[in-house]
């Protein structure tokens, strides 16, 4: 009958709708964990401000608890933003200054050897130039390694083999001054993924430079790419100066600088960030990086990313 019909409604709505509640909260509380917990870096403070408070007991609370840790998130991120500005002009600036300032004196220095006068000797200089290129070099790293840890990824279809190979372009001309032979990726087929160009462009580079900058002369560098199950896995393998196994366990930590570049490398030898970029770049993308290698036996590095 209608009358059992609506008593039968309304006494099942209250415990519909306190089901549909406790799921909403449990939904809420399971987004505040998975924002604390997901940029640990970014949310400390948030953690000390609502310790103890992320379990909430009413629906209401859950969602003004889970707005506060958004925008607690939100400004934390823009005040990573800003230290990325600073590091990125306001430090920059002085430094390139400096450095225009050393090309000028050795300018000078150059012009008046030339015409046969006499030349200020400075013996600061080379040293001025040498501490400025590192400071440089320390603040491209820091930028580069936070936007590549905040920034969102432009994920489109990527052609590794088409991509390694122009990084081994780019490297080609540092490869040559030491006499290195680069073997390029051999594949006939493109090895497609989906990735952020620009990111992944750079994890090569790096790789390819770190491969050029701790090898002798004379030495040899190979590129290949090989399917792995569903994955494509790349590697780059230099015979230089390697890496003993305690060394291999910190390779990919920020500000870690293993050894010294080779007798022929220029004055600057990394601000030990290199690593540590490609490393954030690959988890990023969802895949795996590693390394093996051995004292006087060069070094091998593998990146394995999902294929499409």
């Amino acid at each position: 009958p209608p009358a059992a019909s609506l008593v039968g409604c309304a006494l099942a709505y209250p415990v519909w709708s306190w089901r549909s509640q406790h799921a909403a909260l449990n939904h809420v509380n399971a987004e505040l964990e998975l924002l604390q917990a997901e940029q640990p870096a970014d949310t400390d403070r948030v953690n000390t401000m609502t310790k103890g408070q992320t379990k909430q007991s009413t629906l209401a609370a859950g969602i003004e608890q889970l707005h506060r840790t958004i925008e607690r998130t939100r400004q934390a991120r823009q005040r990573r933003e800003a230290m990325l500005r600073f590091l990125s002009h306001d430090m920059r600036a002085p430094l390139n200054a400096i450095l225009a300032v050393c090309h000028m004196a050795r300018e000078q220095q150059q012009s008046a050897r030339q015409n046969h006068e006499p030349e200020a000797v400075s013996t600061t200089l080379p040293q001025l130039e040498r501490y400025a290129g590192q400071t440089l070099e320390l603040v491209d790293g820091l930028v580069d390694l936070g936007r590549a840890e905040a920034n969102e990824l432009s994920l489109v279809s990527v052609d590794l083999v088409d991509q390694l190979i122009q990084c081994c372009d780019d490297i080609w001309v540092r490869a040559q001054q030491k006499s290195i032979r680069v073997s390029y990726p051999d594949n006939d087929e493109p090895a497609w993924v989906q990735g952020d160009p620009a990111l992944l462009s750079r994890v090569w580079l790096n790789l390819l430079d770190n491969a050029v900058k701790y090898s002798e002369p004379q030495g040899h560098i190979r590129c290949r790419i090989q399917a792995d199950e569903q994955s494509w896995l790349v590697s780059i393998e230099d015979d230089g100066q390697g890496m003993s196994a305690k060394d291999l366990e910190r390779a990919f930590e920020p500000f870690t600088r293993l050894h010294d570049a080779s007798a022929d490398e220029p004055v600057s030898a990394g601000a030990g960030l290199g690593l540590a970029f490609v490393h954030t770049v690959v988890q990023r993308h969802q895949g795996q990086i590693w390394a093996t290698s051995q004292p006087g036996q060069g070094s091998t590095f593998y990146v394995r990313l999902a294929a499409t």
